[in-house]
């Protein structure tokens, strides 16, 4: 184990430096000692923040083809990037105005999931590395095919919706990189699970794994640019309609990539690698789409580096002597430590046409100078020219609502025992769903037939919810939850009866520093001495934070912790953390960054308030009760109890890293004197919350309660991904202008307006089921609802429905006119080229029709 100690203001470039390394006796490793090295400081002004435009008009084609680049996406998720992307791409293949695919390392692991029916070859990639004496080697990379199956988001609070009914299926293109034919690549991308995919197995580097994996994605665009299909740069009328099934023409593989977004500073090259290619390319078919990089944090990718002896293996040979226009050369502004080390976050920044952060509030306060963080001088001057033009955008993460097991209305664990929160429709603080009649009505008011209702009824006492007449009640539910557990899960995790008047407090997240690990024993504190006595569930996976210490806390405090890990425990989180969400009063966390805070929103859709620091993007939901001496309507929107992380701060209002915090994302660890005063903070608040929790309990008007509970969950429903200015229409807002960024680079106008008829407004269309099916002539997209568009054509069967299908899609292939033309003779062109495209679509339709009907023919031979 090695451990690098370095500064915060280091920034490394200066001859000196160097690196020894110094055994002690209480140490049986080696330690790293990095002495600081030092660059000077770049200058930069910082900039007003400017947010999307909502009132431009989107000039977005339909079914823009947008690549997402990752390391994580669903089936290999880790952490949050994984559940943000996967939650995003889920979210956007609803939308008609862009079409999603994702390109995914292909982890060994996968090959041994039920995966393997849906993936298949793909194509194979040369990925040119340079050895040395400047030896050109190519190396084989095999790409494959996954159509990753999903169910989109139901109507999950429609009362009359069948909770177990079987979910609509559709998929995703997820392209995955595999590991070279030669060695050392052939060991590239091997994981035993999720867990493991951030390894690098002998003999491959690390680097050489990212670097490798970054340069297959270049060429991987650059092929997908190689097939003869438009793209938003170009409308080529005069060329024949390829035959495409059109079930396929929306989705297929093989399909030129208008935007690429990049995610997290590992893949920041890949926009070095492209615009490679774009000086190189002829025509403007290949490689040159706009590029969007996404920042997902502000520590571990401010500080990602490649060594510079490892990237110009991947780069082409240098010139003799070299030029000015060398890869190297290029590269020079992102490098320090002596010209050894490559930043590439800057990068990323710089080459991208439109860069996003996480969070709104957090990327206002970035280049405002409000927000600090380690190693920022590395990134800001990028920053700041980027905002500048108002490129550089904060677009707030939203909660996945298709994940069911983190559904508190769907998640099967719940539902199979009967402990799921009611549905009651949209709304779900409407008094009227209060009650329900024998009938299945709901009132505001019980009817005579009522049954008694008591939130601490004995589970065995409660009659069946289909019997129930009334109450509806979300905070029986969760009640009815800690029972259940009390009695089937007590011995598994030390509970007994008197947890059931105990307030439970819930922490689920990685064991590191920070994420504030450092504040469980104050609130363990608060918990064992308070006259309000409680437990604290500790949920979580291993990491930098020593696990021996959360083992100590759990001796010393058996009655008030339970510690559920991934290694010691594996499954109990998955087999009960649906139910301890739904079972506990209070969630925790103590966060020393954060950029959005998913934990907490999940923690809001189950209808508990959060006690937490409220640092970075958590206070663009979260909202503090106020102070017992306080007066005022306050309450009555608040979900949470927060603690000032920095009680004493040097910066008024600042939201990001301060001091001795600002440091490197593995050594976030303040020490006892420097935590005391946010541990003082946590007391306080930590009491209120049990005062509060208390009193909620004692109320004797079960509505009260009730009322509070279906609060926190109308909260969280409102953090959907496809809500109005929400992330899904800021981000297609952030690929129009990336788009017309790149257009303005490459000096291509701007495209036709649509005709005023069918011009559609800012925020993307709700349909019930919103998809596109292909415009032959202009290479574009028509939108039509799914009764008479293409998700009705997947569900045609071979008894002549498809073929009727077809007649109907004939009369909705439009073509864009050509409007404002300048002179007549430009009018009768447009004209005449409308006529032409329209005429051309017809034809087309009619050989698809044949084609059809041949098919059925020939399978009525065969069946005959």
């Amino acid at each position: 184990a090695y451990c690098s100690l370095q500064p915060p203001e280091s920034l490394n470039d200066h001859p000196s430096s160097f690196v020894r390394f110094r055994s002690t006796p209480s140490q049986k490793c080696r330690t790293l000692i990095r002495h600081p090295s030092i660059a000077a400081k770049p200058s930069y002004a910082l900039q007003p923040y400017r947010h999307l435009d909502f009132s431009r008009r989107i000039t977005l084609k339909p079914a823009t083809r947008v690549l997402h680049v990752s390391k994580e996406f669903g089936p290999a998720t880790m952490g949050g990037l994984g559940v943000m992307l996967t939650a995003l791409t889920i979210a956007q293949s609803e939308s008609p105005y862009v079409s999603v695919s994702v390109v995914l390392p292909y982890y060994s692991y996968l090959r041994e999931r039920d995966l393997s029916a849906d993936i298949e070859p793909f194509t194979t990639l040369s990925i040119p590395i340079t050895l040395a004496h400047q030896r050109v080697k190519h190396i084989h990379c095999p790409v494959s095919l996954l159509r990753w199956q999903y169910s989109p988001a139901v109507d999950f609070l429609n009362p009359h919706l069948n909770r177990m009914s079987a979910a609509e299926v559709r998929s995703i293109d997820v392209y995955l990189i595999g590991p070279g034919t030669e060695k050392p690549f052939h060991v590239a991308f091997k994981a035993k699970d999720e867990g493991d995919i951030y390894s690098a197995y002998k003999p491959l580097k690390q680097e050489w794994k990212d670097l490798y994996y970054a340069k297959a994605v270049s060429e991987l665009v650059a092929y997908l640019s190689t097939f003869d299909e438009t793209t938003v740069f170009e409308v080529d009328d005069s060329a024949e309609e390829p035959e495409e099934d059109v079930l396929t023409s929306r989705r297929g593989p093989k399909r030129a990539v208008d935007v690429v977004h990049l995610h997290g500073a590992t893949n920041a090259v890949v926009a070095f690698y492209l615009r490679q290619l774009e000086r190189m390319s002829t025509s403007f078919r290949h490689c040159h789409p706009a590029i969007v990089y996404t920042l997902h944090d502000s520590l571990d990718e401010v500080e990602y580096s490649n060594l510079v002896s490892n990237a110009v293996t991947f780069l082409p040979p240098r010139s003799n002597p070299p030029a000015t226009s060398d890869s190297l050369a290029l590269l020079q502004p992102y490098i320090y430590r002596s010209g050894t080390q490559i930043f590439t976050s800057a990068l990323g920044i710089d080459l991208a046409d439109t860069t996003t952060f996480v969070s709104h509030s957090i990327a206002s306060d970035i280049v405002t100078g409000r927000f600090r963080f380690h190693l920022q001088d590395l990134v800001m001057p990028s920053i700041a020219h980027r905002a500048s033009r108002g490129a550089f955008i904060g677009v707030t993460n939203g909660l996945d609502f298709t994940e069911q097991a983190k559904n508190p209305f769907t998640s099967p664990a719940l539902v199979e025992r009967g402990l799921s929160f009611p549905r009651v429709g949209p709304d779900v603080q409407n008094k009227s769903t209060y009650y329900q009649r024998r009938d299945g009505r709901f009132s505001s008011a019980p009817d005579s037939a009522a049954v008694a209702f008591d939130p601490l009824l004995d589970l065995d006492d409660l009659p069946p919810p289909s019997a129930l007449s009334s109450p509806v009640s979300f905070a029986s539910a969760k009640d009815r939850a800690k029972t259940y557990l009390v009695r089937h899960a007590g011995p598994t995790f030390s509970l007994s009866s008197d947890d059931l008047s105990r307030p439970w407090f819930l922490f689920i997240g990685r064991f590191q520093y920070n994420k504030g690990c450092q504040f469980f024993e104050t609130l363990l504190d608060v918990l064992s001495s308070s006259p309000i006595s409680g437990r604290l569930f500790v949920l979580g996976a291993r990491n930098n934070y020593p696990y021996a210490s959360l083992r100590s806390l759990a001796s010393r405090y058996p009655r008030h912790v339970t510690l559920i890990d991934d290694v010691s425990s594996p499954g109990l989180q998955a087999q009960w953390g649906p139910l301890i969400r739904m079972a506990s009063d209070m969630a925790f966390v103590p966060s020393l960054s954060e950029a959005f805070g998913l934990v907490a929103a999940e923690a809001l859709l189950f209808g508990t308030p959060v006690l937490s620091t409220g640092i970075g993007g958590l206070t663009e939901f979260l909202v503090p009760f106020p102070p017992v001496e306080a007066t005022g309507g306050a309450e009555e929107r608040a979900n949470s109890y927060l603690f000032d992380l920095f009680p004493t701060r040097s910066m008024a209002d600042t939201r990001g890293a301060e001091e001795d915090y600002s440091r490197s994302a593995q050594d976030v660890r303040p020490d006892d004197e420097q935590l005391e005063p946010a541990r003082a903070a946590l007391r306080k608040a930590a009491e209120q919350a049990l005062r509060d929790w208390k009193r909620r309990r004692d109320e004797r008007d079960w509505e009260v309660r009730e009322t509070f509970v279906r609060r926190m969950v109308s909260d969280a429903l409102r953090l959907k991904w496809d809500r109005e200015k929400g992330p899904v229409e800021e981000y297609i807002r952030v690929y129009d202008l990336a788009l017309d960024h790149r257009r303005r680079k490459l000096g291509i106008p701007a495209p036709m307006p649509p005709p005023p008829s069918e011009r559609r407004s800012a925020s993307p269309p709700r349909l019930e089921h919103p998809v596109a099916v292909p415009n032959i002539a202009s290479g574009g997209h028509d939108q039509v609802s799914g009764a008479d568009g293409v998700a009705h054509l997947r569900q045609e069967t071979e008894d002549g429905s498809r073929i009727r299908a077809l007649h109907q899609l004939l009369p909705v292939y439009k073509v864009y006119r050509a409007q404002g033309s300048s002179s007549e003779r430009e009018k009768k062109a447009a004209a005449a080229k409308t006529k032409q495209a329209s005429a051309k679509t017809k034809r087309a339709l009619r050989r698809k029709l044949s084609r059809a009907k041949a098919r059925r023919k020939g399978s009525v031979a065969a069946e005959g």
